[in-house]
């Protein structure tokens, strides 16, 4: 079915309703919104992950905000991350349906995921994705509410990597901009600065990852070359911790969220690591009829006994 066609910087929303908001600029995409629908409700049939699926992860997601306090939780995949490991787990766990330390089960390619970019709020998502990724992710986050899209949708504009990357950080900023308007005054109480929650173990990580430091930028270093307005993509006020106060988050989603288990772990768990667990028990019986009976299995230390196991799963 073929793609429909889109204005640049593109953004719909689904409010609390579920209904469709759309621009008046951009009245084709209450279809788009349907064809994602259509979609997710074909793929919900199949035991692949599913709209419902990926929705209820995105709430065990939102968890880690009533924890840190945070106003939102910002996940970037791929070179703008500097291929962050657990920013690009907890991405492929959200969106691609993946599980376990090995990301079994995950429903498309990690290059599905490249070049996203996620801000989870209290109540949306902003997503930022190329046109190859949101036709990959389109059915999967079909059910999210509130969420705002920001995509080049041209087809010819990905011939030009400045343009490209221009709207990259003109979407970047402004999915932050427009955080620091929704949050209430109560989440600017320290240092005046607004809490974002990110996937690090400390907080000045964030500043080398190269998405981050185009928010430096002056207004008129990166501006959007097509656009007919040609406004400026990044505001130029300074270093990303110089107005947002960084949230370490590492401990809390490696430890907590990744390791819940739900019906797409499990299934991931049954179709992938039952088979290889039972793979490496065959091999742990090997070693007890190896050792025959008697006092030579008495004398097999659990090291011994359990390293087929602990070697593979470790």
């Amino acid at each position: 079915r073929p793609f429909p066609k889109c204005r640049t910087e593109d953004a719909h929303t689904r409010d609390s309703n579920d209904r469709v908001a759309a621009c008046p600029a951009t009245p084709h995409l209450p279809s788009l919104t349907k064809q994602a629908r259509d979609m997710a409700d074909h793929s919900a049939a199949k035991p692949a992950y599913s709209a419902t699926a990926c929705a209820a992860r995105l709430g065990r997601l939102r968890e880690t905000l009533d924890a840190t306090g945070a106003s939102g939780l910002l996940l970037i995949a791929g070179v703008d991350s500097r291929r962050h490991e657990l920013s690009q787990r907890t991405l492929k766990w959200l969106l691609l349906g993946a599980s376990g330390p090995g990301d079994e089960g995950a429903c498309a390619a990690d290059e599905a995921i490249d070049e996203v970019v996620l801000l989870v709020t209290r109540t949306g998502a902003k997503l930022y994705c190329t046109l190859a990724s949101w036709r990959t992710l389109m059915p999967i986050v079909a059910h999210w509410r509130g969420l705002e899209l920001h995509c080049l949708c041209e087809t010819g504009a990905y011939e030009d990597a400045d343009v490209v990357e221009a709207h990259k950080i003109r979407s970047f900023v402004g999915m932050l901009s427009s955080l620091a308007a929704e949050a209430g005054s109560g989440d600017l109480k320290k240092g005046g600065l607004l809490p974002v929650a990110m996937p690090v173990e400390t907080a000045g990580e964030v500043e080398r990852w190269p998405v981050v430091q185009a928010y430096a930028l002056d207004d008129e270093t990166v501006t959007l070359g097509s656009s007919a307005d040609n406004k400026p993509a990044a505001t130029g006020r300074g270093f990303f911790s110089m107005r947002h106060r960084v949230v370490p988050t590492f401990d809390f989603l490696s430890s907590s969220v990744l390791r819940q288990l739900d019906a797409t772990s499990l299934r991931a768990l049954h179709s992938h690591g039952l088979h290889r667990f039972s793979q490496q028990f065959a091999v742990v019986s090997g070693v007890l009829d190896r050792a025959g009976s008697g006092d030579s299995r008495r004398r097999l230390t659990e090291r011994q006994l359990c390293e087929p196991l602990s070697t593979y799963f470790k």
